[in-house]
C-alpha cells in the first residue's frame, strides 16, 4: 500500500511538473499567434479557477448578496428618479426583465414587485434625514463592491471620502443615461423603416436576426467593462476591461441557461419552501450574478497583469538564501 501511494503521488508530481512545462513556457514569442493565444487563454483560466477553489471570490459574492438585498431598492429609487426627470422610466422595466430573465417564469413577478416598491419610495418627499439614510445605503453597498474589487487587483487603499460622494453619485447618475441611450439605440434598429429596409435586402432577414443578437450583447459587454474600469481604485486598460466584459457576457449566457434550466423550471424545492421559494430562488440568483462579476474582474486583472497568473495574490516570499543571491546580483550589476 505504501509503495503504491509513493508511486501515485510521484506520477502526481511528474503530472504536475509535465503540465507547469506547458503552461509556463519561457518562450512564447516563437509560437505563431494562434498558439500563443492559446497558452495565454489556458494561464487565465488555470488562475481564476485556483482562486475560485481558494474560495475567495464565493465569500466576497456572499458579502454583496446581503448588501443587494438592503440598497437594492434605494439604489433603483434614485436610477428611477433620474429617469423619471427624463421622461424615459418606462425603461427601468424592461431593463429588470432582461436582467433577471434566467428567473423564467419568475422574472415578470420579481419585476413587477421591485417595480411597486420602487413607485412607492418617493425620492421629493422624503426629509432630509431619511434622504440621507437612503444615500448612505446606496454609498455603503458601492463601498463593498469597491472592497471587493480592490481585492481582486490588489488594492490596499480605497478611495476617499469625497472621490467616494462624487464618483459614486456620478456613476448613479450616468447609469440611468447609458440605460436610456440604450434603449433608443436599440428601439432605432427595431423600427420598422430599418427592418423593412434591411428585408429588401436578399440576407436582410439573417442580418436582421444576428443584430437583434449582437446589439444586447454588445451593451452588455460594455457595460461590464465600464464596470470593470470604473470600481477599482486603480487604472484598469479598457482592452483588458472590454476581453473581460465579453468573457463575463458569455458567462452571463450561459449561467442564465443553467439557472433557468435547473433551478426556475419545476424546481422540487419549491414544495418544500412554497411562499419563500421565490425570495430564496433571488438571492441564489443575485450570490451567482455577484460570482460572475468578479470572476470577470480577475479575467481583467490577470489580462493586465499576465505575470501574476502564475502566483495569484499569493505574496511573493524570498528565503535567506534566495535574498543573499539577490543582494549580490544587484551589487554586481552595480559593479
Amino acid at each position: 500500500m505504501a509503495t503504491m501511494a509513493a508511486t501515485l503521488f510521484a506520477l502526481a508530481q511528474r503530472s504536475k511538473q509535465w503540465f507547469d512545462n506547458i503552461l509556463w513556457q519561457e518562450y512564447v514569442g516563437q509560437y505563431p499567434w494562434w498558439h500563443r493565444l492559446l497558452i495565454r487563454t489556458a494561464q487565465i483560466s488555470y488562475a481564476v479557477l485556483r482562486d475560485l477553489g481558494e474560495g475567495q471570490l464565493s465569500l466576497r459574492a456572499m458579502s454583496l448578496v446581503y448588501y443587494t438585498v438592503i440598497a437594492s431598492i434605494p439604489l433603483l429609487a434614485l436610477t428611477f428618479s433620474v429617469l423619471k426627470g427624463l421622461g424615459a422610466h418606462n425603461a427601468m422595466e424592461p431593463a429588470l426583465l432582461s436582467v433577471l430573465a434566467p428567473l423564467g417564469e419568475r422574472s415578470a413577478e420579481v419585476t413587477a414587485s421591485i417595480i411597486q416598491f420602487v413607485d412607492n419610495v418617493r425620492v421629493d418627499v422624503l426629509s432630509i434625514l431619511s434622504l440621507g439614510v437612503l444615500l448612505y445605503t446606496v454609498l455603503r453597498m458601492m463601498q463593498s463592491i469597491e472592497m471587493s474589487f480592490n481585492f481582486i487587483w490588489e488594492v490596499d487603499q480605497a478611495r476617499n471620502l469625497a472621490s467616494r460622494i462624487s464618483e459614486y453619485l456620478f456613476a448613479i447618475i450616468v447609469s440611468p443615461l447609458l440605460i436610456f441611450l440604450s434603449v433608443g439605440i436599440t428601439s432605432y434598429v427595431n423600427t420598422n423603416f430599418f427592418a423593412r429596409y434591411l428585408e429588401t435586402l436578399s440576407f436582410g432577414s439573417t442580418l436582421l436576426q444576428f443584430m437583434a443578437w449582437l446589439t444586447p450583447f454588445f451593451f452588455m459587454s460594455f457595460a461590464f467593462a465600464l464596470a470593470y474600469t470604473f470600481i477599482p481604485n486603480t487604472r484598469v486598460r479598457f482592452n483588458s476591461a472590454f476581453i473581460a466584459g465579453i468573457m463575463t457576457a458569455i458567462i452571463w449566457r450561459i449561467m442564465g441557461w443553467v439557472f433557468q434550466s435547473f433551478f426556475a423550471s419545476d424546481n422540487p424545492n419549491a414544495i418544500i419552501y412554497l411562499a419563500f421559494f421565490t425570495v430564496i430562488l433571488v438571492m441564489i440568483f443575485v450570490y451567482v450574478a455577484w460570482l460572475v462579476l468578479l470572476v470577470g474582474s480577475s479575467i481583467a486583472y490577470y489580462h493586465q497583469y499576465p505575470e501574476r497568473a502564475r502566483i495569484g495574490h499569493r505574496r511573493v516570499t524570498f528565503s535567506l538564501a534566495q535574498q543573499e543571491e539577490v543582494a549580490l546580483t544587484i551589487a554586481y550589476l552595480i559593479v
